[in-house]
């Protein structure tokens, strides 16, 4: 009762020999993968609604329905307050979040054959540090999308697209940004899901306390911390552009400093030890 042999189709032709390894498509689906895992979520788009309500109502108890009398909405003056306001929030936000996208994969047996396989190890934490920054940025908008919308109830003439997504780009996004990218690197150094959770935070808190104490008054130590301007329509962004954009280039620039730095000491196998790694030779 043998079986006979297989025979191969005419139809189906054998793959040939692998010549190049194509990593950027394969980062680009892991980082499509991510944020679909994380924009799928119902929970996401719940948590956007009640900031997005939290900046409404704050704007309009501060501002229009201020006790000293009603105010015009106008973007200089309801962007800096949704910031100040909404900043606490967003910041823990992703510093939960970051955890969350890189501790996915933390089951037992998992990391082993992902670790097995011929991919290197910076692929899947460039896919989730892309994941990261986007989400980033759609928190960082939150409050300018709150600012247009008081601006569009109380008072229409005061839009100003241009000048909410200018102050969202340069003034609030570049210190969320880099709030993320030191999340990811402290994930990258601490393996333990526990630890490295808590100090997140712990680090978190620190810098949101810097943040409203002013203990950190020179603008490049002063991390994860938006920048201090006075800003008026009447004057526009030309006194600040030059300053804005040294102070965002200056935090961009460390961001990719410190993915890269991730990368470095991503662990490597399943072994516990970090002095293991250390003491072995430099592949070639």
């Amino acid at each position: 009762l043998a079986e006979p042999p297989m025979l191969r189709s005419r139809d189906v032709q054998l793959p040939g020999p692998l010549t190049a390894s194509r990593w950027t498509h394969a980062l680009w689906h892991e980082a499509r993968w991510q944020v679909r895992q994380l924009f799928a979520r119902r929970i996401w788009w719940v948590a956007l609604g009640l900031l997005l309500v939290m900046g409404v109502l704050s704007g309009f108890v501060h501002g229009v329905w201020h006790a000293r009398g009603p105010m015009v909405p106008r973007a200089d003056l309801t962007l800096p307050l949704l910031s100040s306001a909404l900043f606490l929030v967003i910041a823990f936000i992703i510093a939960a979040l970051v955890g969350l996208v890189c501790r996915r994969d933390d089951v037992e047996g998992l990391g082993a054959m992902l670790q097995a396989t011929p991919a290197p190890t910076w692929l899947r934490l460039f896919g989730r540090t892309a994941c990261v920054l986007l989400a980033t940025l759609t928190l960082a908008l939150v409050p300018g999308i709150a600012s247009l919308l008081i601006s569009a109830i109380a008072a229409p003439d005061s839009l100003a697209p241009g000048f909410v997504l200018v102050y969202q780009a340069l003034v609030f996004a570049p210190p969320l940004l880099e709030l993320a990218a030191l999340t990811v690197l402290l994930h990258a150094l601490i393996r333990r899901s526990g630890l490295a959770y808590a100090t997140s935070m712990l680090l978190t808190f620190f810098l949101v306390l810097n943040h409203e104490l002013g203990l950190v008054s020179y603008p490049a130590y002063a991390m994860g911390i938006p920048a201090h301007v006075a800003l008026s329509q009447l004057a526009g962004w030309a006194p600040w552009l030059p300053y804005l954009g040294t102070l965002a280039g200056w935090k961009l620039a460390g961001c990719a400093v410190m993915v890269g730095v991730a990368a470095l000491v991503l662990p490597r196998g399943p072994e516990r030890r970090r002095f293991a790694d250390v003491r072995q030779p430099l592949p070639l």
